[in-house]
């Protein structure tokens, strides 16, 4: 299985049930919850991990913008769809699977994901104040703004 980040930028097939991954220990749960429903629905699943290179990495607003460490980013993010997309292969054999890596806002790019999409899944909120303010509140925009029906995963 490919490596390459540029290998994973598949559209969102028609019809097809859209996993939003952040690599975090929530992803399991979307992906399971998303193949189960990707094969009761016939429908094909694409999984989706934005990258956004435009965050800041310290609070002197450095942005990510040195080559080894959007190198590092990337490869990480290819991690994380490659790792996804085995674990459904592994466990729901025959089902058609995509992927992609999208550069930018997360809830952009899921949302630009969505369109077409039979529905979104994406793992739930933030728990704690903390988290949310840190990491932003990218579930609860997508349940605002998506073009497709929105399933939250705890």
């Amino acid at each position: 299985m490919s490596t390459d980040a540029s290998t994973h930028d598949t559209p969102t097939p028609s019809g097809a049930v859209v996993a939003a991954l952040d690599g975090s220990h929530r992803d399991d749960a979307v992906i399971d919850w998303a193949a189960a429903e990707a094969t009761a629905l016939g429908a094909p699943l694409h999984l989706v991990h934005a990258v956004d290179l435009g965050t800041p990495l310290s609070a002197y607003g450095e942005l990510l913008t040195s080559p080894e460490i959007v190198d590092r980013v990337e490869q990480e993010s290819t991690r994380v769809v490659v790792d996804a997309r085995a674990h459904v292969e592994s466990t729901h054999p025959g089902l058609p699977v995509s992927t992609a890596l999208p550069t930018g806002s997360p809830s952009g790019a899921l949302m630009a994901s969505a369109q077409g999409a039979r529905v979104l899944v994406v793992g739930s909120a933030r728990k704690n104040r903390a988290e949310r303010i840190v990491l932003g509140t990218t579930s609860m925009s997508v349940v605002a703004h998506a073009p497709c029906p929105v399933v939250l995963v705890p």
